[in-house]
């Protein structure tokens, strides 16, 4: 064999070589841009996911403190032993909240903005952020369910 066709043989396997590895680079290329947007997609669809159940989650306990808030406002008890004050009263039927509906914190104000009785599940003391303001428009629109930026964190009110 001359050696003219061993360099024309080693050409062209040098040139197959070159093709092999760039047909390869980008099939990797093409493989790893495709897993970036899968993984782009699967990330979109998780975080819609989720933002939905947690919505529904903060939707469904709402409704109920809306719920309860709405109910007790009404019932004539409730009304009688905010004009005349029971402590025991308070304890038998509105500390009870706590537990039935796990809440955090109940609190019942007078039509004076005075606070009549409160309670919580644990020692967190939320009465110091509801100003004169938050209770006087309470006052104007009967029933208000919002949330509260405080140094121990977000809270929902759901008030009537």
């Amino acid at each position: 064999m001359s050696m003219r066709k061993w360099d024309s043989i080693h050409s062209r396997i040098n040139l197959l070589l070159h093709l092999l590895g760039l047909v390869s680079l980008l099939l990797l290329l093409k493989m790893v841009l495709t897993l970036n947007k899968q993984e782009k997609l699967i990330l979109t669809e998780s975080n819609k996911q989720f933002t939905n159940e947690v919505t529904s989650l903060l939707d469904n306990k709402t409704e109920v403190l809306r719920q309860v808030a709405n109910d007790y406002t009404f019932w004539n008890d409730f009304v009688d032993h905010v004009k005349e004050p029971s402590r025991q009263w308070f304890l038998d039927n509105i500390t009870t909240l706590i537990k039935s509906y796990k809440v955090d914190w109940v609190a019942v104000y007078g039509a004076d903005f005075k606070l009549l009785h409160e309670d919580s599940r644990s020692m967190t003391d939320v009465h110091p952020y509801i100003t004169d303001e938050i209770l006087k428009s309470l006052h104007q629109k009967r029933f208000r369910n919002f949330f509260l930026r405080t140094p121990i964190g977000l809270i929902e009110i759901a008030s009537a």
